[in-house]
């Protein structure tokens, strides 16, 4: 009995098997973690816009002001593990003297980087920075889960005039009703870090006279990178 053709099917099969497995993309986390570089000395400064609206004395206020994150050093917390100690300096655009600072932390776990602000935990990304994948932003605090998504990978943005090559876009929140919005997303930079962050949280009130739902209540938070280095 001829035994060639087994043989050959066979063969072919395994090269073909061998060629699909190195096609297979190599996923490397550390590339993925400069998407949230934490670097010792370096700093970013944000252009933040924030709108109030408070129902009770029916007023709406707006702020504006100038955030510096700087990542001061390096320390170790009770569990072992290094978190770096960013400080949060704030400034009118008319001073030229920053505030005292607020410390927040932020750290990094085998898959996904965290943020420590007001002893809360939040998630901010997860490894590997891959788009739609999802997670629970709240996985590590006692808040009611929240479902944060890759909204895009990789792709470039802009702000007038700055260009960025590779972002990653989050949702973090994006729920809507007749009298309620609550929406907050943000945005990384690679090589970078947070290059944008909105929350809106708001309340609304129907309005006979113009027969519409109205602002009644809460706030808007804008949060625009401007410029960014090294001290």
């Amino acid at each position: 009995m001829n035994h060639k053709h087994p043989f050959w099917i066979l063969l072919v099969f395994i090269l073909i098997s061998c060629q699909k497995e190195n096609h297979n993309t190599v996923v490397d986390i550390k590339e993925d973690l400069k998407y949230y570089p934490l670097n010792v000395g370096s700093y970013v400064d944000y252009e933040i816009e924030y709108i109030f609206w408070d129902d009770f004395a029916e007023t709406v206020d707006t702020t504006n002001y100038i955030l510096r994150e700087f990542v001061e050093s390096k320390v170790t917390n009770f569990s072992g593990d290094t978190l770096y100690r960013i400080e949060q300096f704030t400034k009118n655009h008319s001073d030229s003297v920053w505030s005292i600072p607020h410390i927040v932390f932020a750290g990094i776990r085998e898959n996904y980087v965290y943020k420590v602000e007001d002893n809360i935990n939040y998630v901010k990304i997860i490894l590997p920075v891959q788009e739609n994948a999802k997670w629970d932003g709240n996985a590590y605090n006692s808040l009611p889960n929240q479902v944060y998504q890759y909204l895009s990978v990789g792709k470039p943005f802009s702000f007038s005039p700055t260009n960025f090559e590779k972002v990653a876009h989050v949702l973090q929140e994006d729920n809507q009703t007749l009298i309620n919005q609550d929406f907050e997303e943000e945005m990384y930079a690679f090589n970078i870090g947070l290059i944008f962050k909105r929350q809106i949280h708001l309340k609304k009130t129907y309005n006979p006279i113009n027969q519409s739902f109205e602002i009644s209540s809460g706030y808007s938070f804008t949060q625009i990178i401007t410029n960014y280095g090294t001290l």
